[in-house]
Protein backbone atom coordinates (compact mmCIF):
# COMPACT_ATOMS: atom_id res chain seq x y z
CA UNK A 1 0.00 0.00 0.00
CA UNK A 2 3.06 2.33 0.79
CA UNK A 3 4.35 1.54 -2.69
CA UNK A 4 1.67 2.41 -4.20
CA UNK A 5 1.36 5.89 -2.43
CA UNK A 6 4.63 6.60 -3.46
CA UNK A 7 4.10 6.33 -6.69
CA UNK A 8 1.22 7.90 -7.26
CA UNK A 9 2.58 10.92 -5.11
CA UNK A 10 5.72 10.25 -7.59
CA UNK A 11 3.05 10.55 -10.40
CA UNK A 12 1.50 13.65 -8.97
CA UNK A 13 4.85 15.54 -9.14
CA UNK A 14 5.88 14.16 -12.65
CA UNK A 15 2.08 15.85 -13.82
CA UNK A 16 3.15 18.71 -11.53
CA UNK A 17 6.18 19.37 -13.24
CA UNK A 18 4.84 18.52 -16.58
CA UNK A 19 2.34 21.44 -16.33
CA UNK A 20 4.47 23.93 -14.47
CA UNK A 21 6.99 22.89 -17.90
CA UNK A 22 4.15 23.25 -20.62
CA UNK A 23 2.92 26.40 -18.63
CA UNK A 24 6.79 27.68 -18.75
CA UNK A 25 6.93 26.61 -22.71
CA UNK A 26 3.23 28.39 -23.41
CA UNK A 27 4.00 31.59 -21.70
CA UNK A 28 8.01 31.81 -23.37
CA UNK A 29 6.46 31.08 -27.31
CA UNK A 30 2.99 33.75 -26.19
CA UNK A 31 5.96 35.99 -25.75
CA UNK A 32 7.95 35.22 -28.79
CA UNK A 33 4.83 35.09 -30.48
CA UNK A 34 3.73 38.32 -29.68
CA UNK A 35 6.96 39.85 -30.25
CA UNK A 36 7.14 38.79 -33.68
CA UNK A 37 3.85 40.22 -34.36
CA UNK A 38 5.51 43.50 -33.54
CA UNK A 39 8.39 43.19 -35.04
CA UNK A 40 7.09 42.09 -38.46
CA UNK A 41 4.94 44.77 -38.32
CA UNK A 42 6.93 47.98 -37.25
CA UNK A 43 6.33 49.42 -41.06
CA UNK A 44 3.46 48.90 -41.03
CA UNK A 45 2.98 51.02 -37.64
CA UNK A 46 5.10 53.54 -39.36
CA UNK A 47 2.29 54.13 -42.46
CA UNK A 48 -0.19 54.04 -39.80
CA UNK A 49 1.21 57.12 -38.15
CA UNK A 50 2.01 58.96 -41.78
CA UNK A 51 -1.74 58.20 -42.23
CA UNK A 52 -2.98 59.81 -39.29
CA UNK A 53 -4.05 56.72 -37.69
CA UNK A 54 -6.49 56.03 -40.22
CA UNK A 55 -7.06 52.24 -41.18
CA UNK A 56 -8.43 52.29 -44.63
CA UNK A 57 -5.30 53.86 -46.37
CA UNK A 58 -3.36 51.37 -44.24
CA UNK A 59 -4.79 48.33 -45.14
CA UNK A 60 -4.61 49.87 -49.02
CA UNK A 61 -1.10 50.08 -48.44
CA UNK A 62 -0.80 46.40 -46.78
CA UNK A 63 -2.77 44.66 -49.51
CA UNK A 64 -0.57 45.75 -51.94
CA UNK A 65 2.53 45.48 -50.34
CA UNK A 66 1.90 41.89 -49.31
CA UNK A 67 1.55 40.85 -52.75
CA UNK A 68 4.90 42.52 -53.92
CA UNK A 69 7.08 41.34 -50.66
CA UNK A 70 6.23 37.58 -51.25
CA UNK A 71 9.64 35.87 -51.18
CA UNK A 72 9.37 32.69 -52.69
CA UNK A 73 12.11 31.30 -50.83
CA UNK A 74 9.95 32.60 -47.96
CA UNK A 75 7.04 30.70 -50.04
CA UNK A 76 8.91 27.32 -50.38
CA UNK A 77 9.93 27.14 -46.35
CA UNK A 78 6.29 27.51 -45.54
CA UNK A 79 5.12 24.81 -47.75
CA UNK A 80 7.89 22.86 -46.60
CA UNK A 81 6.97 22.77 -42.53
CA UNK A 82 3.47 22.23 -43.36
CA UNK A 83 4.87 19.05 -45.23
CA UNK A 84 6.48 18.14 -42.11
CA UNK A 85 3.42 18.88 -39.66
CA UNK A 86 1.27 17.00 -42.24
CA UNK A 87 4.36 13.69 -41.55
CA UNK A 88 4.08 14.06 -37.92
CA UNK A 89 0.18 14.32 -37.77
CA UNK A 90 0.01 10.99 -39.42
CA UNK A 91 2.02 9.36 -37.93
CA UNK A 92 0.89 10.66 -34.65
CA UNK A 93 3.86 12.40 -33.06
CA UNK A 94 3.21 14.13 -29.75
CA UNK A 95 2.67 18.24 -29.28
CA UNK A 96 6.09 19.01 -28.41
CA UNK A 97 7.17 18.55 -31.67
CA UNK A 98 5.12 21.68 -32.76
CA UNK A 99 7.31 23.19 -30.59
CA UNK A 100 10.18 22.40 -32.71
CA UNK A 101 8.05 23.56 -35.91
CA UNK A 102 7.19 26.59 -34.40
CA UNK A 103 11.05 27.27 -33.39
CA UNK A 104 11.65 26.42 -37.24
CA UNK A 105 8.86 29.06 -37.92
CA UNK A 106 10.21 32.00 -35.85
CA UNK A 107 13.25 31.73 -37.26
CA UNK A 108 12.11 31.81 -40.28
CA UNK A 109 9.63 34.73 -39.69
CA UNK A 110 12.57 36.66 -37.89
CA UNK A 111 14.75 36.37 -40.58
CA UNK A 112 12.39 37.65 -43.51
CA UNK A 113 10.51 40.45 -40.81
CA UNK A 114 14.04 41.90 -40.38
CA UNK A 115 15.06 41.69 -44.28
CA UNK A 116 11.86 43.84 -44.73
CA UNK A 117 12.22 46.02 -42.02
CA UNK A 118 15.87 46.78 -43.12
CA UNK A 119 14.40 48.49 -46.57
CA UNK A 120 14.11 52.31 -45.02
CA UNK A 121 11.35 54.29 -45.23
CA UNK A 122 11.83 58.30 -46.02
CA UNK A 123 10.37 58.96 -42.52
CA UNK A 124 10.82 56.80 -39.93
CA UNK A 125 8.18 55.66 -36.72
CA UNK A 126 8.69 58.03 -34.47
CA UNK A 127 7.90 56.74 -30.72
CA UNK A 128 5.34 58.64 -29.53
CA UNK A 129 3.47 57.99 -26.25
CA UNK A 130 0.21 56.65 -28.93
CA UNK A 131 3.12 54.52 -29.99
CA UNK A 132 4.18 53.05 -26.78
CA UNK A 133 0.58 52.38 -25.79
CA UNK A 134 -0.21 50.50 -29.35
CA UNK A 135 3.13 48.47 -28.79
CA UNK A 136 2.24 47.30 -25.48
CA UNK A 137 -1.20 46.85 -26.15
CA UNK A 138 -0.69 44.99 -29.32
CA UNK A 139 2.07 42.72 -27.50
CA UNK A 140 -0.90 41.82 -24.50
CA UNK A 141 -3.27 41.21 -27.33
CA UNK A 142 -0.60 38.91 -29.28
CA UNK A 143 0.08 37.40 -26.33
CA UNK A 144 -3.08 36.32 -24.75
CA UNK A 145 -4.28 34.97 -28.28
CA UNK A 146 -1.59 33.10 -28.76
CA UNK A 147 -1.18 31.65 -25.08
CA UNK A 148 -5.08 30.41 -25.59
CA UNK A 149 -4.32 28.53 -28.83
CA UNK A 150 -2.26 26.87 -27.64
CA UNK A 151 -4.20 25.41 -24.89
CA UNK A 152 -6.74 24.67 -27.65
CA UNK A 153 -3.63 22.80 -29.30
CA UNK A 154 -3.82 19.80 -26.99
CA UNK A 155 -7.02 19.34 -28.15
CA UNK A 156 -7.63 20.38 -31.89
CA UNK A 157 -3.10 19.94 -32.02
CA UNK A 158 -3.66 19.36 -35.89
CA UNK A 159 -4.63 22.88 -36.50
CA UNK A 160 -1.86 24.40 -34.24
CA UNK A 161 1.09 24.83 -36.53
CA UNK A 162 -1.56 26.13 -39.76
CA UNK A 163 -3.02 28.96 -37.20
CA UNK A 164 0.39 30.22 -36.41
CA UNK A 165 1.23 30.17 -39.81
CA UNK A 166 -1.80 31.69 -40.90
CA UNK A 167 -0.94 34.14 -38.48
CA UNK A 168 2.85 34.23 -39.72
CA UNK A 169 1.05 36.32 -43.18
CA UNK A 170 -1.64 38.08 -41.62
CA UNK A 171 0.09 39.14 -38.35
CA UNK A 172 -0.74 43.26 -39.27
CA UNK A 173 -4.10 41.75 -37.94
CA UNK A 174 -3.23 41.75 -34.41
CA UNK A 175 -1.56 45.04 -34.42
CA UNK A 176 -5.07 46.43 -36.21
CA UNK A 177 -7.38 44.71 -34.05
CA UNK A 178 -5.04 45.97 -31.05
CA UNK A 179 -5.61 49.36 -32.33
CA UNK A 180 -8.97 49.31 -32.62
CA UNK A 181 -9.69 48.11 -29.03
CA UNK A 182 -7.70 50.86 -27.28
CA UNK A 183 -9.64 53.77 -29.95
CA UNK A 184 -11.98 55.01 -27.12
CA UNK A 185 -8.81 54.83 -24.51
CA UNK A 186 -6.98 57.07 -27.13
CA UNK A 187 -9.95 59.20 -27.24
CA UNK A 188 -10.55 59.89 -23.64
CA UNK A 189 -6.80 60.52 -23.55
CA UNK A 190 -6.96 63.09 -26.51
CA UNK A 191 -9.86 64.76 -24.91
CA UNK A 192 -7.59 65.13 -21.61
CA UNK A 193 -5.43 66.69 -23.01
CA UNK A 194 -7.71 69.68 -24.79
CA UNK A 195 -9.06 69.66 -21.36
CA UNK A 196 -5.63 70.84 -19.91
CA UNK A 197 -4.85 73.23 -22.86
CA UNK A 198 -8.22 74.64 -22.44
CA UNK A 199 -7.65 75.45 -18.81
CA UNK A 200 -3.81 76.89 -19.40
CA UNK A 201 -5.24 79.40 -21.99
CA UNK A 202 -7.46 80.77 -19.17
CA UNK A 203 -4.52 81.71 -17.30
CA UNK A 204 -3.12 83.26 -20.09
CA UNK A 205 -5.73 86.23 -20.32
CA UNK A 206 -3.44 89.21 -21.99
CA UNK A 207 -1.83 86.24 -24.83
CA UNK A 208 -3.22 87.29 -28.43
CA UNK A 209 -3.85 84.48 -30.00
CA UNK A 210 -3.17 83.81 -34.34
CA UNK A 211 -4.71 81.29 -36.08
CA UNK A 212 -4.01 80.97 -39.89
CA UNK A 213 -5.69 78.47 -42.13
CA UNK A 214 -5.69 77.44 -45.94
CA UNK A 215 -4.80 75.14 -48.93
CA UNK A 216 -1.68 76.27 -49.07
CA UNK A 217 1.34 78.78 -47.72
CA UNK A 218 -0.06 78.77 -44.46
CA UNK A 219 3.18 77.47 -42.60
CA UNK A 220 5.22 79.59 -44.45
CA UNK A 221 2.73 82.58 -43.97
CA UNK A 222 3.29 81.36 -40.30
CA UNK A 223 6.93 81.41 -40.27
CA UNK A 224 7.05 84.61 -41.66
CA UNK A 225 4.73 86.45 -39.15
CA UNK A 226 7.03 85.02 -36.94
CA UNK A 227 10.13 86.46 -37.54
CA UNK A 228 7.97 89.72 -37.91
CA UNK A 229 6.62 89.78 -34.46
CA UNK A 230 9.86 88.54 -32.28
CA UNK A 231 10.96 92.37 -33.24
CA UNK A 232 9.09 93.23 -30.68
CA UNK A 233 7.15 90.08 -28.56
CA UNK A 234 7.98 87.32 -27.19
CA UNK A 235 6.26 84.85 -29.49
CA UNK A 236 5.77 81.02 -29.57
CA UNK A 237 5.05 79.33 -33.12
CA UNK A 238 3.94 76.02 -33.34
CA UNK A 239 6.63 73.64 -34.65
CA UNK A 240 7.03 72.56 -38.54
CA UNK A 241 3.48 71.50 -39.37
CA UNK A 242 2.00 70.83 -36.12
CA UNK A 243 -1.49 71.53 -37.00
CA UNK A 244 -3.89 69.14 -35.55
CA UNK A 245 -5.30 68.93 -32.83
CA UNK A 246 -3.25 66.87 -31.03
CA UNK A 247 -0.25 69.16 -32.56
CA UNK A 248 -1.72 72.52 -31.05
CA UNK A 249 -2.54 70.98 -27.93
CA UNK A 250 1.09 69.86 -27.53
CA UNK A 251 2.35 73.79 -28.45
CA UNK A 252 0.18 74.74 -25.71
CA UNK A 253 1.16 72.02 -23.48
CA UNK A 254 4.63 71.83 -23.69
CA UNK A 255 5.88 75.16 -24.90
CA UNK A 256 3.60 78.28 -24.13
CA UNK A 257 5.28 80.38 -20.79
CA UNK A 258 3.92 83.05 -18.81
CA UNK A 259 6.58 85.43 -20.91
CA UNK A 260 4.53 84.71 -23.96
CA UNK A 261 2.35 87.40 -25.30
CA UNK A 262 1.89 86.33 -28.63
CA UNK A 263 0.89 82.48 -29.65
CA UNK A 264 1.04 82.10 -33.70
CA UNK A 265 -0.14 78.85 -34.60
CA UNK A 266 -1.50 76.64 -37.75
CA UNK A 267 -4.93 75.38 -38.74
CA UNK A 268 -4.92 72.07 -40.65
CA UNK A 269 -7.51 70.49 -42.07
CA UNK A 270 -8.45 67.29 -44.92
CA UNK A 271 -11.55 66.23 -43.54
CA UNK A 272 -15.28 68.65 -43.22
CA UNK A 273 -15.18 70.12 -40.02
CA UNK A 274 -11.42 69.99 -39.06
CA UNK A 275 -11.53 73.59 -38.63
CA UNK A 276 -14.27 73.68 -35.91
CA UNK A 277 -12.51 71.23 -34.13
CA UNK A 278 -9.36 73.02 -33.82
CA UNK A 279 -11.46 76.59 -32.76
CA UNK A 280 -13.74 74.61 -30.04
CA UNK A 281 -9.92 73.94 -28.41
CA UNK A 282 -8.82 77.80 -29.18
CA UNK A 283 -10.70 80.78 -29.94
CA UNK A 284 -8.64 82.95 -31.77
CA UNK A 285 -8.18 86.94 -31.59
CA UNK A 286 -6.47 87.17 -35.43
CA UNK A 287 -7.41 84.40 -38.40
CA UNK A 288 -5.87 84.29 -41.40
CA UNK A 289 -6.99 82.36 -44.71
CA UNK A 290 -4.09 82.21 -47.14
CA UNK A 291 -5.59 80.82 -49.72
CA UNK A 292 -8.51 78.14 -50.58
CA UNK A 293 -8.67 75.62 -53.92
CA UNK A 294 -8.30 72.23 -54.82
CA UNK A 295 -6.15 70.18 -51.75
CA UNK A 296 -6.95 67.09 -49.91
CA UNK A 297 -10.52 66.47 -52.43
CA UNK A 298 -9.76 62.42 -51.84
CA UNK A 299 -10.83 63.53 -48.41
CA UNK A 300 -13.27 66.56 -48.66
CA UNK A 301 -14.54 64.58 -51.68
CA UNK A 302 -15.63 68.21 -53.35
CA UNK A 303 -14.27 71.84 -52.93
CA UNK A 304 -17.80 73.07 -51.06
CA UNK A 305 -16.55 71.01 -48.41
CA UNK A 306 -12.93 72.61 -48.81
CA UNK A 307 -14.75 76.40 -48.71
CA UNK A 308 -17.36 75.70 -45.36
CA UNK A 309 -14.52 74.18 -43.05
CA UNK A 310 -11.60 76.63 -44.17
CA UNK A 311 -14.52 79.65 -43.42
CA UNK A 312 -15.17 77.64 -39.43
CA UNK A 313 -11.80 79.85 -38.94
CA UNK A 314 -13.49 83.28 -39.37
CA UNK A 315 -16.73 82.17 -37.83
CA UNK A 316 -14.57 80.39 -34.82
CA UNK A 317 -12.59 84.12 -34.04
CA UNK A 318 -13.00 86.34 -31.15
CA UNK A 319 -15.82 88.86 -31.98
CA UNK A 320 -13.75 91.76 -30.63
CA UNK A 321 -10.60 90.47 -33.19
CA UNK A 322 -10.09 90.31 -36.60
CA UNK A 323 -9.62 88.65 -40.00
CA UNK A 324 -6.90 88.81 -42.98
CA UNK A 325 -7.44 87.15 -46.38
CA UNK A 326 -6.00 87.19 -49.45
CA UNK A 327 -8.23 89.15 -52.22
CA UNK A 328 -6.64 87.42 -54.92
CA UNK A 329 -8.60 84.05 -54.73
CA UNK A 330 -12.39 83.83 -55.27
CA UNK A 331 -13.10 82.03 -52.33
CA UNK A 332 -10.89 84.26 -49.89
CA UNK A 333 -12.35 87.38 -51.31
CA UNK A 334 -16.12 85.97 -50.34
CA UNK A 335 -15.00 85.14 -46.38
CA UNK A 336 -13.99 88.83 -46.49
CA UNK A 337 -17.54 90.24 -48.22
CA UNK A 338 -18.80 87.68 -45.63
CA UNK A 339 -17.24 88.11 -42.43
CA UNK A 340 -19.07 89.17 -39.74
CA UNK A 341 -15.72 90.66 -37.97
CA UNK A 342 -13.35 93.05 -38.61
CA UNK A 343 -11.48 92.52 -41.78
CA UNK A 344 -8.55 93.44 -43.59
CA UNK A 345 -7.90 92.69 -47.52
CA UNK A 346 -4.48 91.72 -48.98
CA UNK A 347 -4.09 92.15 -52.83
CA UNK A 348 -3.84 94.02 -55.76
CA UNK A 349 -7.36 96.04 -55.98
CA UNK A 350 -7.73 99.25 -55.10
CA UNK A 351 -10.17 97.85 -51.90
CA UNK A 352 -7.30 96.09 -49.85
CA UNK A 353 -5.69 97.35 -46.60
CA UNK A 354 -2.36 96.10 -48.06
CA UNK A 355 -2.08 96.77 -51.82
CA UNK A 356 0.52 95.04 -54.02
CA UNK A 357 1.90 97.48 -56.66
CA UNK A 358 4.46 95.16 -57.54
CA UNK A 359 6.03 92.00 -57.41
CA UNK A 360 9.80 91.48 -58.97
CA UNK A 361 11.02 88.47 -59.63
CA UNK A 362 15.05 87.93 -59.51
CA UNK A 363 17.25 84.94 -59.05
CA UNK A 364 17.91 86.19 -55.99
CA UNK A 365 14.35 86.60 -55.16
CA UNK A 366 11.77 88.58 -54.95
CA UNK A 367 10.59 92.17 -54.20
CA UNK A 368 7.46 93.25 -53.30
CA UNK A 369 6.40 96.97 -53.25
CA UNK A 370 2.81 98.18 -51.96
CA UNK A 371 1.03 100.37 -49.86
CA UNK A 372 0.05 99.46 -46.25
CA UNK A 373 -2.84 101.98 -44.21
CA UNK A 374 -1.32 105.00 -46.63
CA UNK A 375 2.66 103.52 -45.64
CA UNK A 376 5.02 102.89 -48.57
CA UNK A 377 6.63 99.44 -47.88
CA UNK A 378 9.38 97.35 -50.22
CA UNK A 379 10.19 93.75 -49.43
CA UNK A 380 13.34 92.29 -50.44
CA UNK A 381 13.74 88.55 -50.21
CA UNK A 382 15.32 85.47 -50.75
CA UNK A 383 12.30 83.77 -51.87
CA UNK A 384 11.49 82.25 -54.37
CA UNK A 385 7.46 82.07 -56.20
CA UNK A 386 5.53 85.00 -56.50
CA UNK A 387 2.77 83.46 -54.63
CA UNK A 388 5.10 84.02 -51.40
CA UNK A 389 4.38 87.74 -51.80
CA UNK A 390 0.57 87.67 -50.81
CA UNK A 391 2.22 85.67 -48.17
CA UNK A 392 4.91 87.77 -46.85
CA UNK A 393 1.97 90.72 -46.96
CA UNK A 394 -0.69 88.61 -45.15
CA UNK A 395 1.85 88.33 -42.54
CA UNK A 396 2.91 92.18 -43.32
CA UNK A 397 -0.61 92.82 -42.35
CA UNK A 398 -0.75 90.91 -38.61
CA UNK A 399 2.37 92.53 -37.75
CA UNK A 400 1.29 95.83 -38.90
CA UNK A 401 -1.66 95.84 -36.96
CA UNK A 402 -0.20 94.72 -33.54
CA UNK A 403 2.04 97.66 -33.75
CA UNK A 404 5.41 96.18 -35.65
CA UNK A 405 6.67 99.42 -37.61
CA UNK A 406 6.86 98.75 -41.67
CA UNK A 407 10.63 99.54 -41.28
CA UNK A 408 11.22 96.72 -39.09
CA UNK A 409 9.13 94.27 -41.49
CA UNK A 410 11.09 95.53 -43.86
CA UNK A 411 14.89 94.86 -42.28
CA UNK A 412 13.39 91.42 -41.20
CA UNK A 413 12.59 90.42 -44.76
CA UNK A 414 16.39 90.76 -46.01
CA UNK A 415 17.25 87.46 -43.65
CA UNK A 416 14.02 85.37 -44.12
CA UNK A 417 15.11 81.98 -45.24
CA UNK A 418 12.27 79.73 -47.52
CA UNK A 419 10.83 76.97 -45.50
CA UNK A 420 12.27 73.77 -45.58
CA UNK A 421 11.26 72.41 -49.03
CA UNK A 422 9.44 74.64 -50.12
CA UNK A 423 10.92 76.19 -53.24
CA UNK A 424 14.22 76.60 -51.34
CA UNK A 425 17.38 77.10 -53.32
CA UNK A 426 20.35 75.15 -52.78
CA UNK A 427 23.72 74.91 -54.79
CA UNK A 428 24.87 71.54 -55.52
CA UNK A 429 29.08 70.78 -54.94
CA UNK A 430 29.12 70.79 -59.07
CA UNK A 431 27.52 74.41 -59.26
CA UNK A 432 24.07 73.01 -60.55
CA UNK A 433 21.21 74.83 -58.91
CA UNK A 434 18.52 72.84 -56.82
CA UNK A 435 15.01 73.75 -56.49
CA UNK A 436 13.71 71.85 -53.27
CA UNK A 437 9.57 72.16 -53.17
CA UNK A 438 9.25 68.68 -52.29
CA UNK A 439 7.26 69.11 -49.31
CA UNK A 440 3.75 68.91 -51.24
CA UNK A 441 2.14 70.07 -54.04
CA UNK A 442 -0.84 71.74 -55.17
CA UNK A 443 -2.22 73.20 -58.45
CA UNK A 444 -1.12 76.86 -57.92
CA UNK A 445 2.34 76.17 -55.90
CA UNK A 446 3.51 73.29 -58.85
CA UNK A 447 2.54 76.05 -61.46
CA UNK A 448 4.93 78.84 -59.98
CA UNK A 449 7.82 76.11 -58.91
CA UNK A 450 7.90 75.31 -62.96
CA UNK A 451 7.93 78.90 -63.33
CA UNK A 452 10.98 79.52 -61.07
CA UNK A 453 12.94 77.18 -62.60
CA UNK A 454 12.61 78.40 -66.38
CA UNK A 455 13.06 81.92 -64.62
CA UNK A 456 16.54 80.37 -63.67
CA UNK A 457 17.08 78.61 -66.83
CA UNK A 458 20.16 76.75 -68.04
CA UNK A 459 19.63 73.34 -68.56
CA UNK A 460 16.09 72.55 -67.07
CA UNK A 461 15.55 69.55 -65.22
CA UNK A 462 12.20 68.72 -63.20
CA UNK A 463 11.93 65.56 -60.73
CA UNK A 464 8.46 65.13 -60.05
CA UNK A 465 5.55 62.47 -59.03
CA UNK A 466 2.68 64.62 -59.51
CA UNK A 467 0.03 65.95 -57.17
CA UNK A 468 -2.12 63.28 -55.31
CA UNK A 469 -4.53 62.83 -53.00
CA UNK A 470 -7.18 64.78 -55.31
CA UNK A 471 -9.48 62.49 -55.76
CA UNK A 472 -11.67 62.48 -58.51
CA UNK A 473 -10.02 65.31 -60.25
CA UNK A 474 -6.17 63.76 -59.91
CA UNK A 475 -5.84 62.73 -63.35
CA UNK A 476 -7.35 66.09 -64.67
CA UNK A 477 -5.02 68.61 -62.55
CA UNK A 478 -1.77 66.32 -63.65
CA UNK A 479 -2.90 66.57 -66.92
CA UNK A 480 -2.70 70.54 -66.78
CA UNK A 481 0.12 70.09 -64.70
CA UNK A 482 2.15 68.50 -67.45
CA UNK A 483 1.15 71.02 -70.04
CA UNK A 484 3.17 73.35 -68.39
CA UNK A 485 6.72 71.34 -68.74
CA UNK A 486 6.74 71.53 -72.55
CA UNK A 487 10.08 74.08 -72.51
CA UNK A 488 11.67 72.02 -69.71
CA UNK A 489 14.42 70.23 -71.47
CA UNK A 490 14.50 66.65 -69.04
CA UNK A 491 11.16 65.79 -67.47
CA UNK A 492 11.80 62.81 -64.84
CA UNK A 493 8.72 61.26 -63.40
CA UNK A 494 8.99 59.24 -60.04
CA UNK A 495 6.28 56.24 -59.35
CA UNK A 496 4.08 55.58 -61.78
CA UNK A 497 0.68 57.10 -60.01
CA UNK A 498 0.53 59.94 -62.15
CA UNK A 499 2.96 58.86 -64.79
CA UNK A 500 -0.23 58.83 -67.65
CA UNK A 501 -1.91 62.08 -66.37
CA UNK A 502 1.37 63.97 -66.92
CA UNK A 503 2.64 62.57 -69.86
CA UNK A 504 -0.66 62.76 -71.92
CA UNK A 505 -0.41 66.20 -70.89
CA UNK A 506 2.98 66.96 -72.08
CA UNK A 507 2.26 65.17 -74.78
CA UNK A 508 -0.43 67.03 -75.73
CA UNK A 509 2.30 70.42 -76.23
CA UNK A 510 4.48 68.60 -78.36
CA UNK A 511 6.68 68.23 -74.95
CA UNK A 512 9.74 65.83 -74.39
CA UNK A 513 9.15 62.39 -73.64
CA UNK A 514 9.57 61.69 -70.03
CA UNK A 515 11.64 59.07 -68.38
CA UNK A 516 9.89 57.09 -65.61
CA UNK A 517 11.64 55.92 -62.51
CA UNK A 518 10.54 53.64 -59.39
CA UNK A 519 12.01 55.71 -56.62
CA UNK A 520 13.27 59.21 -56.01
CA UNK A 521 17.11 58.33 -55.59
CA UNK A 522 17.65 56.59 -59.37
CA UNK A 523 15.39 59.87 -60.54
CA UNK A 524 18.02 62.20 -58.78
CA UNK A 525 21.46 60.51 -59.89
CA UNK A 526 20.29 60.12 -63.30
CA UNK A 527 19.64 63.93 -62.76
CA UNK A 528 22.75 64.88 -61.48
CA UNK A 529 24.52 63.19 -64.75
CA UNK A 530 22.92 65.99 -67.15
CA UNK A 531 23.53 68.57 -64.44
CA UNK A 532 26.43 70.88 -65.38
CA UNK A 533 27.25 73.72 -63.59
CA UNK A 534 24.66 75.53 -65.62
CA UNK A 535 21.84 73.31 -65.03
CA UNK A 536 18.92 73.88 -62.95
CA UNK A 537 17.09 70.82 -61.20
CA UNK A 538 13.62 71.28 -59.25
CA UNK A 539 12.49 68.20 -56.87
CA UNK A 540 8.60 69.46 -57.30
CA UNK A 541 6.60 67.49 -54.62
CA UNK A 542 7.48 63.84 -52.95
CA UNK A 543 5.57 60.93 -52.06
CA UNK A 544 5.13 59.52 -48.76
CA UNK A 545 6.02 55.87 -47.77
CA UNK A 546 2.27 54.94 -48.52
CA UNK A 547 2.79 54.65 -52.03
CA UNK A 548 5.72 53.12 -51.97
CA UNK A 549 5.52 49.27 -51.82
Amino acid sequence: MQTIMQVINIWRIVAILYCLLSLFFNVVFSGVFAFLVLFSNLKTMAILQQNHYCVLPTLKWLVLSKFKQINLIDFVCSIVILIINQIFIFAGVSLFYFYVLFLVLICKSYYFSRNNNLIKLKKELCITNRIKRLITVGFIFGFVLFFVFQWLAFFVSVYFVYFVYILHFVSFIVLLLSFYIFVPVEKLISYSYVLKARRKLKCYSDLTIVAITGSFGKTSTKNYLYEMLKVKYDVLCSPMSYNTPMGVTKTILERLKPYHKILVLEFGADHKNDIKKLCNIVSPNISVVTSVGEQHLKTFKNVKNIIKTKYQIVEGTKSDGFFVTNLENKVCNSYYHRAQIKSFGVGKSQDCFCKIHSVQTTKQGIIVSGIINNENFCLTTKLLGEFNAINLCLALTVAYSLGVSVLDVENVCEHILPVSHRLQLKRLNNGAVLIDDSFNSNPVGAKCAVETLKLLGGTTIIITCGMVDLGEKQYGLNYQFGTLLKDVDVVLIVNNVNYKAISDGLFSVGGNNPTLFNSFIDAYNFALKYADDNATILIENDLTDSYIL
